[in-house]
């Protein structure tokens, strides 16, 4: 791969990301107080989640139970925490860690 290319392809998800982060203090108060927003803004990390735990059963299957259950306890750790603690960087700590202890046993 070219070295230009790679750091082209940085270069534009750092501009990306800025953006992204940089929107709700330059929009004005108003648009970012409308009912949709706030929906949008609700629904944002279930929808992370859903994408991530998919993406997380893509190629394993369902004869294959060795990698599925500890990757399904895993999950449920991660909602059990949310539900509970409603602290999203514990749950994901949680889960990541009962899904790494599993698959040592």
């Amino acid at each position: 791969m070219d070295s230009i290319y790679v750091l082209s392809v940085i270069a534009t998800m750092a501009i990306v990301t800025l953006a992204l982060r940089v929107i709700p203090f330059i929009l004005p108060r108003s648009i970012l107080q409308r009912r949709i927003i706030q929906r949008v803004a609700e629904f944002i990390p279930l929808v992370i989640m859903v994408v991530l735990v998919s993406n997380a059963f893509k190629g394993h299957s369902a004869a294959d139970w060795h990698s599925i259950l500890p990757l399904s306890i895993g999950i449920f750790t991660v909602a059990t925490c949310l539900l509970w603690f409603r602290i999203p960087l514990f749950s994901i700590l949680a889960g990541v860690a009962v899904h790494m202890l599993l698959l040592k046993l």
